[in-house]
């Protein structure tokens, strides 16, 4: 018993013997705006969200060299495409009076977007992003900081995880040839109006018409797609500024000769 006690008290001094670790972003130690030194600027920064993305950060003015400390990452907004950024996991201290700040920023400075409450605490923030356009847009970087953390001091104990999932939806089929007709159904089951765009492409991947989405909460709608792409059949995508995996609905090819029909599940993106 001996041993063992003098074996568990030597690596107990071991442990506490180890310095705090910091966050690996900003562990240069380098004030902005040295380019590289760390992730505390929009042009310091070179970590990049991606769909998948998870990280564990901190808010310690020490290590990023700034007070009060910001996360800056890089994004690049695919054509007709969403994204939800989600900070979550947030330490007591970040939300002592005000939740942690998630805004997205333009190349000039502007914030394009405020990021909304989780639930009706407020500590975890969820940012919806999207690029309607058909160009990619890389001029566009998300910022979080927490305002506690400006009147007093945050250490490297105070986390938070932030993750990213593309959340574009994906119908494999549509066919408005011959004697088919497609409908889509859409359904929000979530408690907020969601608005979004729905995109029609050919087998080869043209780009064939787009249209608007509106719903309300807890609504459902049914789009004739023949109105809109009509004697052609390809697949259909749709951007959305809701959350990730919301949504739900299907494709439904409607054959009046035979009365059968052909379901193809709306699906979002898994990897």
């Amino acid at each position: 018993m001996k041993r063992i006690s003098l074996f568990a008290l030597a690596a107990m001094g071991v442990f506490m013997a180890l310095p705090a670790s910091a966050d690996k972003w900003d562990q240069a130690n380098t004030p902005p705006p040295s380019t590289g030194a760390n992730d505390s600027c929009a042009t310091c920064t070179t970590n990049e969200l991606v769909h998948g993305s998870s990280q564990v950060h901190d808010l310690d003015e020490a290590n990023a060299g700034v007070a009060p400390d910001e996360d800056w990452y890089f994004l690049s907004l695919k054509p007709n495409t969403s994204y939800e950024i989600l900070v979550d996991g947030t330490t007591p201290y970040i939300n002592r009076s005000q939740p942690v700040n998630l805004t997205l920023v333009q190349a000039d400075g502007t914030v394009d977007t405020t990021d909304y409450a989780v639930s009706s605490r407020g500590f975890s923030r969820s940012l919806r992003v999207g690029n309607s356009t058909t160009t990619v847009n890389d001029d566009r970087w998300v910022r979080v900081f927490a305002p506690d953390c400006g009147t007093t001091a945050c250490f490297d104990i105070d986390e938070y995880h932030i993750g990213m999932r593309e959340t574009t939806y994906y119908f494999p089929r549509f066919n408005n040839s011959g004697s088919q007709t497609t409908v889509l159904i859409v359904q929000n089951p979530t408690d907020s109006g969601v608005s979004g765009n729905i995109y029609y492409w050919s087998p080869a991947g043209a780009l064939l018409g787009t249209q608007t989405l509106s719903l309300n909460a807890k609504s459902a709608a049914v789009i004739n797609t023949s109105s809109v792409v009509p004697g052609v059949g390809g697949s259909v995508t749709l951007s959305h500024n809701s959350t990730y995996g919301a949504l739900s609905g299907k494709a439904v090819a409607l054959e009046p000769a035979t009365g059968f029909t052909f379901d193809t599940l709306m699906v979002p993106r898994v990897n």
